[in-house]
Protein backbone atom coordinates (compact mmCIF):
# COMPACT_ATOMS: atom_id res chain seq x y z
CA UNK A 1 0.00 0.00 0.00
CA UNK A 2 1.36 3.40 -0.96
CA UNK A 3 0.94 6.20 1.58
CA UNK A 4 1.74 9.82 0.81
CA UNK A 5 2.91 11.34 4.10
CA UNK A 6 2.95 15.13 4.50
CA UNK A 7 4.84 16.90 7.26
CA UNK A 8 6.09 20.48 7.27
CA UNK A 9 9.67 19.33 7.84
CA UNK A 10 11.56 16.08 7.47
CA UNK A 11 15.21 15.01 7.74
CA UNK A 12 17.62 16.65 7.33
CA UNK A 13 15.43 19.63 8.32
CA UNK A 14 14.68 18.56 11.89
CA UNK A 15 13.48 21.07 14.47
CA UNK A 16 11.47 18.94 16.88
CA UNK A 17 9.70 15.74 17.67
CA UNK A 18 7.18 15.82 14.81
CA UNK A 19 9.92 15.38 12.24
CA UNK A 20 11.51 12.55 14.21
CA UNK A 21 8.26 10.69 14.85
CA UNK A 22 7.15 11.11 11.22
CA UNK A 23 10.46 9.63 10.09
CA UNK A 24 10.08 6.72 12.54
CA UNK A 25 6.56 6.13 11.21
CA UNK A 26 7.71 6.18 7.57
CA UNK A 27 10.65 3.87 8.23
CA UNK A 28 8.44 1.53 10.25
CA UNK A 29 5.86 1.36 7.45
CA UNK A 30 8.62 0.67 4.92
CA UNK A 31 10.02 -2.12 7.13
CA UNK A 32 6.54 -3.73 7.10
CA UNK A 33 6.47 -3.71 3.29
CA UNK A 34 4.35 -0.60 2.76
CA UNK A 35 5.41 2.22 0.44
CA UNK A 36 5.64 5.53 2.29
CA UNK A 37 6.38 8.62 0.20
CA UNK A 38 7.31 11.71 2.19
CA UNK A 39 6.48 15.27 1.12
CA UNK A 40 7.82 18.21 3.10
CA UNK A 41 8.46 21.91 2.59
CA UNK A 42 11.84 23.40 1.72
CA UNK A 43 13.39 26.55 0.36
CA UNK A 44 13.90 24.77 -2.99
CA UNK A 45 12.27 21.99 -5.02
CA UNK A 46 14.01 18.66 -5.19
CA UNK A 47 13.43 14.95 -5.10
CA UNK A 48 15.78 13.52 -2.50
CA UNK A 49 16.13 10.32 -0.63
CA UNK A 50 16.19 9.81 3.10
CA UNK A 51 15.74 6.08 3.64
CA UNK A 52 13.27 6.01 0.75
CA UNK A 53 11.48 8.45 -1.51
CA UNK A 54 11.22 12.07 -0.47
CA UNK A 55 9.93 15.22 -2.13
CA UNK A 56 10.92 18.68 -1.02
CA UNK A 57 8.43 21.33 -2.18
CA UNK A 58 9.33 24.99 -2.34
CA UNK A 59 6.78 26.77 -0.22
CA UNK A 60 4.55 28.91 -2.46
CA UNK A 61 4.31 31.69 0.09
CA UNK A 62 6.32 34.76 1.08
CA UNK A 63 9.04 32.65 2.72
CA UNK A 64 9.87 29.14 3.90
CA UNK A 65 8.80 28.33 7.48
CA UNK A 66 12.41 27.81 8.63
CA UNK A 67 13.14 31.41 7.62
CA UNK A 68 10.27 32.88 9.68
CA UNK A 69 12.46 34.29 12.46
CA UNK A 70 14.52 36.25 9.92
CA UNK A 71 11.44 37.94 8.42
CA UNK A 72 10.18 41.43 9.24
CA UNK A 73 7.02 41.45 11.40
CA UNK A 74 4.82 42.97 8.67
CA UNK A 75 5.21 39.85 6.47
CA UNK A 76 4.00 37.37 9.10
CA UNK A 77 0.25 38.17 9.06
CA UNK A 78 0.20 38.00 5.25
CA UNK A 79 2.10 34.70 5.35
CA UNK A 80 -0.48 33.26 7.78
CA UNK A 81 -3.41 34.46 5.65
CA UNK A 82 -1.96 32.66 2.63
CA UNK A 83 -1.16 29.58 4.73
CA UNK A 84 -4.71 29.28 6.07
CA UNK A 85 -5.71 27.90 2.66
CA UNK A 86 -2.86 28.11 0.19
CA UNK A 87 -4.32 27.79 -3.32
CA UNK A 88 -0.82 27.93 -4.83
CA UNK A 89 0.25 24.61 -3.29
CA UNK A 90 -2.24 22.70 -5.44
CA UNK A 91 -0.03 23.19 -8.51
CA UNK A 92 2.84 21.43 -6.72
CA UNK A 93 0.67 18.65 -5.25
CA UNK A 94 -1.09 17.61 -8.45
CA UNK A 95 1.91 16.03 -10.25
CA UNK A 96 3.03 14.21 -7.10
CA UNK A 97 -0.43 12.73 -6.51
CA UNK A 98 -0.73 11.76 -10.19
CA UNK A 99 2.73 10.16 -10.27
CA UNK A 100 2.60 8.35 -6.93
CA UNK A 101 -1.07 7.30 -6.98
CA UNK A 102 -1.31 6.87 -3.20
CA UNK A 103 -4.04 4.82 -1.60
CA UNK A 104 -3.94 6.98 1.54
CA UNK A 105 -2.74 10.49 2.33
CA UNK A 106 -1.43 10.93 5.86
CA UNK A 107 -1.05 14.54 6.99
CA UNK A 108 0.83 15.69 10.05
CA UNK A 109 2.04 19.25 10.58
CA UNK A 110 0.43 21.35 7.86
CA UNK A 111 2.42 24.57 8.26
CA UNK A 112 3.55 25.57 4.79
CA UNK A 113 1.06 23.25 3.06
CA UNK A 114 -2.28 24.36 4.53
CA UNK A 115 -5.45 22.32 4.49
CA UNK A 116 -5.41 22.54 0.68
CA UNK A 117 -3.90 19.04 0.85
CA UNK A 118 -7.22 17.75 2.13
CA UNK A 119 -9.08 19.28 -0.81
CA UNK A 120 -6.56 17.76 -3.25
CA UNK A 121 -7.14 14.36 -1.61
CA UNK A 122 -10.91 14.79 -1.82
CA UNK A 123 -10.66 15.76 -5.51
CA UNK A 124 -8.76 12.53 -6.15
CA UNK A 125 -10.96 10.31 -3.93
CA UNK A 126 -8.05 9.50 -1.61
CA UNK A 127 -8.83 8.98 2.08
CA UNK A 128 -6.97 11.17 4.57
CA UNK A 129 -5.59 10.28 7.98
CA UNK A 130 -4.42 13.26 10.03
CA UNK A 131 -2.15 13.04 13.06
CA UNK A 132 -2.31 16.16 15.21
CA UNK A 133 1.26 16.91 16.22
CA UNK A 134 0.80 20.57 17.17
CA UNK A 135 -1.94 23.18 17.63
CA UNK A 136 -1.40 24.94 14.30
CA UNK A 137 -4.95 24.35 13.10
CA UNK A 138 -6.17 26.19 16.22
CA UNK A 139 -3.36 28.68 16.82
CA UNK A 140 -0.91 30.15 14.27
CA UNK A 141 1.87 30.18 16.89
CA UNK A 142 1.04 26.51 17.66
CA UNK A 143 1.54 27.16 21.38
CA UNK A 144 -1.99 28.03 22.54
CA UNK A 145 -0.41 30.82 24.57
CA UNK A 146 -0.79 34.58 24.27
CA UNK A 147 1.15 37.01 26.45
CA UNK A 148 2.57 34.03 28.37
CA UNK A 149 -0.94 32.87 29.34
CA UNK A 150 -2.87 29.83 28.18
CA UNK A 151 -5.51 30.66 25.57
CA UNK A 152 -7.85 27.85 26.62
Amino acid sequence: MKILIFNSLYAPNVVGGAEKSTQLLAEGLKAKGWQPVIVSTADHEEIGKVNGIKYYLKTPNLYWICDAKKQPPYKKPVWHIIDAYNPFIKKSLKPIIEKEKPEIIHTNNLTGFSVAIWKAAQNNNIPVVHTTRDHYLLCPKTTMYKDNKKKL
